[in-house]
């Protein structure tokens, strides 16, 4: 990630030539595997920006807003 914010580049801008130069274990599956959608959806804390984690925040936010004042 350090390396993208240097170039001002965006994760999905990575070639199969970045990914090997990181590690020579990544296949030729890698740009299919590894995508910012998976990456996020991957996430599995309470806080944290996975679409799931985000639709239950968004319902309690939701709920308490519903409920009476006091």
């Amino acid at each position: 990630m350090r390396k993208l914010v240097a170039e001002r580049r965006e994760f999905g801008s990575l070639t199969q030539d970045d990914w090997r130069a990181a590690s020579d274990q990544f296949g030729a599956d890698i740009l299919g595997t590894v995508t910012p959608r998976m990456s996020v959806t991957a996430k599995k804390t309470p806080q944290s920006t996975a679409p799931d984690a985000v639709a239950a925040a968004l319902a309690e936010v939701q709920e308490w807003l519903g409920r009476p004042a006091g």
